[in-house]
């Protein structure tokens, strides 16, 4: 009996052994790391990307295709693959954006340029995305003709970062006030999610709700997000910062879009990370409404941890 069983035994593991040795046959393709940067110190662009990837641990990718390489199919027929960054995953949801990717080195070497020097000083290594995409223009996955364009979107493990044309126009102060604004974005979750900030974050939503304009300006409906219709040309259009808000997130001919949930969060977490209390006091000291909502995202901030007291 002895035997027997250990005959069976030895049995089984010669095939085990085989089944190993067999699936070793069939290319498993996961040994390479499509979002692995090659250095080229002959272009700049190429050079500035491969140091932030093995000194910042991020891939700034202005393309979507990886990479490809040639396979075989089960019957063994030769075919090309094509790697392709999908940026869409999020924890609760697949929105896959719309974007148009650049088409001006220029554009994309000034945005890499740009977070180089600034986004990393304001964004701990813990909390950085995968991959900064880099597109022209950017929307959400559903967009008509007259929706404006973003100015980025974060997913689980990629931002996408639209308009990068922009960039070259930036003054130094307006690089850094985004760069914290991008920084600002990963700490957006946290806030949210602190207990300790339930009330205080309804708080910071309905100071936009209790300005009360003068004559003087073109009233604002927010369900909409536009001026209302039929406004008199004469009246001016409000500034942001009245409602809170430290930009518009676009604005054309009698349209003014406020930024999203996301982007306005991001905004002051970005402003609180780059500045001092009183360099926030002293720029908005004509506008209440940014003043309040400072002072509660501040006090959410330290809930979550992201600051001290």
């Amino acid at each position: 009996m002895k035997t027997r069983i250990l005959v069976i035994s030895l049995l089984c593991l010669l095939g085990l052994a085989g089944c190993e040795e067999d699936d070793a046959l069939a290319p498993s393709y996961k040994d390479r790391n499509w979002l692995t940067v090659e250095d080229d110190p002959n272009d700049p662009l190429t050079h500035l990307r491969y140091r932030v990837y093995t000194e910042q641990g991020v891939n700034i990718l202005y393309n979507d295709t990886l990479g490809s390489e040639e396979r075989y199919d089960s019957q063994g027929n030769l075919y090309m693959y094509y790697e392709v960054w999908r940026p869409g995953y999020a924890v609760s949801s697949n929105s896959k954006p719309k974007y148009v990717l650049p088409d001006d080195r220029a554009d994309v070497l000034a945005m890499a340029e740009m977070m180089d020097k600034y986004l990393f000083d304001y964004l701990r290594k813990d909390k950085r995305p995968l991959v900064y995409l880099l597109a022209d223009t950017l929307w959400q996955s559903s967009f008509n003709t007259t929706t404006p364009p973003e100015r980025y979107m974060k997913f689980l493990t990629t931002v996408c970062i639209g308009r990068i044309e922009e960039a070259r126009q930036m003054s130094d102060s307006a690089q850094k006030s985004f760069m914290a604004e991008l920084a600002g974005l990963e700490y957006v979750d946290d806030v949210k999610g602190c207990e300790l900030n339930e009330k205080l974050y309804a708080e910071f939503d309905s100071v936009r709700y209790r300005v009360q304009l003068s004559n003087d300006y073109s009233p604002v409906n927010w369900l909409r997000g536009i001026l209302s219709k039929g406004t008199s040309t004469v009246k001016k259009v409000p500034e942001p910062e009245l409602f809170g808000f430290l930009f518009y997130s676009y604005r054309a001919v009698n349209r003014i879009y406020a930024p999203s949930e996301q982007q306005e969060r991001a905004s002051y977490i970005g402003l609180i990370l780059s500045c001092t209390d009183a360099e926030i006091r002293e720029r908005y000291k004509k506008y209440p409404a940014v003043i309040a909502k400072y002072e509660v995202m501040r006090e959410m901030m330290v809930n979550a941890g992201i600051l001290e007291k």
